[in-house]
């Protein structure tokens, strides 16, 4: 009997320090970032927008597009790649919101929420 428990005993110790040792050098990393992230807009300009997303810098590649209708507080959002470029345009007049940045493009790296209100339009020279 004696023999059993030391047998158990043994296996027991052998179980505890393999666990012990994999818990020991094993290492955590984070998971795989979004592909993708959402561009939400609110819409209190009462003029219709378009959504954009471009892959450049250039704004020559315009990967997709949505529109947010003119109603006062209607909202839109788009599915926007890491490093691309998000804008937001006004229908009426073709020209770019500028971002608090000062920019006329959002650089994508989160999901982002944004209120546009009545100002704030501008036109690019190209």
């Amino acid at each position: 009997m004696k023999k059993a428990f030391l047998s158990v005993g043994a296996v027991c110790l052998i179980i505890f320090l393999a666990v012990s040792f994999s818990a020991a050098t094993c290492t955590v990393t984070p998971g795989p970032s979004p592909t993708t992230y959402t561009m939400s807009v609110t819409n209190n300009a009462g003029i219709q927008l378009y959504l954009e997303v471009y892959s450049d810098s250039l704004f020559l590649n315009l990967v997709r597009w949505n529109t947010v209708s003119s109603g006062l507080g209607s909202t839109g959002a788009i599915l926007a790649e890491p490093t691309y470029y998000f804008r937001v345009r006004n229908v009426s007049t073709n020209q770019y919101l500028q971002f608090t940045n000062g920019n006329t493009w959002w650089y994508v790296t989160g999901s982002m929420a944004f209120t546009v209100g009545g100002g704030g339009w501008v036109t690019e020279a190209r």
